[in-house]
């Protein structure tokens, strides 16, 4: 059985793919995409900004993040299921 980190970012130097990849990560109940860090104690994920098509935001080249507060909650999805 995985066990889930409370806290995970892709910036960390430790940061393991495999685990990150296995993450449903939900914020307030609604399954959240495009997140490159959360906090399960501090109830923040930080992710890639979209717009209302959902495009990624760049500016000068970079990807813009936000950071948004809430519930956080992450389970481990099931590689049996296509379900997220």
């Amino acid at each position: 059985m995985m066990v889930i980190p409370r806290a995970l970012s892709v910036d960390s130097r430790d940061y393991d793919w495999n685990v990150g990849a296995r993450l449903n990560i939900r914020l307030d109940g609604v399954v959240q995409d495009r997140v490159v860090a959360y906090d399960i104690d501090a109830g923040t994920i930080i992710r890639y900004a979209v717009d209302e098509q959902r495009r990624g935001i760049g500016i000068g080249g970079a990807w813009v993040r936000e950071k948004v507060s809430g519930l956080v909650e992450v389970t481990v999805i099931d590689l049996g299921s296509t379900a997220r």
